[in-house]
């Protein structure tokens, strides 16, 4: 691109996220370029790794439900329109702890006897299991490159190791991104979706949210009895009095390991996750993995990190920037955002375009943090 360019739409953060944003811009008419500070793809952010679950099994707010329903079957259509696999079909087991709502009423009830016979597991008897049945495994590293190739597809144009450095508002009503080595680009409208790396664009630009970026850890357990594979589930322990919880699935990225992590992590700058801070998680994790997992060893085998950005309620913000109808954001997922990621960029859409929205998301508000 030359010194200043222009675009009708510009997408800053190529994640998930991002992707399922520019692909909705671009499908729409919009010519529209996604801006990535790192080369693509890459593991600095929060949509890297082989693998996450996506479920109609609601942990979150009620008007998550019908949101992760709709994005399921995005996800399919996807999976169709790449041919390519995509998603692993399973069963997932989540306890009643922490369970707040389903699709398509209760899901099918396994006793915790059931499951530790099956599985292999340690839980105790009075546990609340359910099955979800509409649930798999993504295969994450692959749903981003879709993701890319449908964009490019569908003529959006991908700007990797452009760092945004900020989004300044124009007398004109457009927008300026500033970016590497003095280039810049004036866009009508902008989606900002570049995950723990928000809260500082935002603030720039005199919104001030209040984020968490957090540092956690993926661990992955050798298995001991090889008639064991593990499976999908998320499940909160009454020794778990912090509200955090632990979510698992078979051996797929690595033969005879299983991914078995806590949900949480350290707080961190994402421009320094690498520095080494202290971190319980891995005591907390052996811990939870002996006193349930007797078929894994203790110590994991491989150790991977990803990023997390929380909000104070562990639920999402999306919303319009106040003041400017054309700059549109999505940030604090707190772990949820790659499942949901196809509505989240159709919503981001809509709001840029002036449409009725999909889903009614109120409780998603930046405005709930207001003092």
């Amino acid at each position: 691109m030359s010194d200043t360019a222009a675009c009708d739409a510009a997408v800053v953060g190529g994640g998930v996220v991002g992707y399922c944003t520019g692909l909705e811009l671009a499908r729409h008419g919009f010519k529209t370029v996604l801006f990535e500070q790192f080369p693509s793809p890459h593991t600095r952010g929060s949509s890297t790794g082989q693998s996450r679950i996506t479920r109609v099994a609601n942990c979150q707010a009620p008007g998550m439900t019908e949101i992760m329903v709709d994005a399921l079957e995005d996800w399919k259509n996807i999976e169709k329109e790449v041919k390519r696999q995509l998603l692993m079909w399973v069963k997932f087991t989540v306890n009643r702890k922490i369970l707040k709502s389903t699709a398509g009423g209760e899901p099918d009830v396994i006793t915790p006897r059931q499951l530790n016979q099956e599985h292999g597991y340690n839980f105790p008897d009075d546990v609340e299991t359910f099955f979800d049945t509409k649930s798999a495994v993504m295969l994450a590293d692959q749903c981003v490159l879709a993701l890319k190739e449908l964009f490019e597809r569908s003529g959006g144009v991908v700007k990797d190791r452009w760092l945004v450095k900020s989004v300044q508002p124009q007398a004109s009503g457009k927008l300026m991104l500033c970016g590497p080595e003095q280039q810049n680009v004036e866009a009508s409208r902008v989606a900002i979706c570049a995950g723990p790396w928000t809260g500082p664009l935002l603030q720039s630009l005199g919104l001030t949210l209040p984020l968490q970026p957090e540092r956690v850890n993926v661990f992955y357990w050798k298995i001991k009895d090889e008639g064991r594979k593990g499976h999908v589930f998320v499940y909160k322990s009454d020794s778990d009095h912090d509200g955090v919880y632990y979510y698992g699935l078979p051996s797929v990225e690595y033969p005879g390991l299983v991914k078995l992590c806590r949900h949480g992590g350290v707080l961190c700058d994402p421009d320094e996750r690498d520095r080494e801070v202290t971190d319980h998680t891995l005591a907390h994790s052996q811990s939870f993995v002996e006193e349930y997992f007797p078929f894994l060893c203790s110590t994991p085998v491989v150790r991977e990190t990803c990023m997390y950005t929380r909000s104070p309620d562990n639920e999402m913000i999306l919303d319009i920037l106040p003041g400017h109808q054309n700059i549109a954001f999505a940030c604090g997922f707190s772990g949820m955002g790659f499942k949901i990621a196809p509505v989240v960029g159709r919503l981001l859409r809509q709001m840029l375009s002036g449409e009725k929205l999909d889903h009614n998301i109120t409780s998603f508000s930046a405005a709930r943090f207001s003092t």
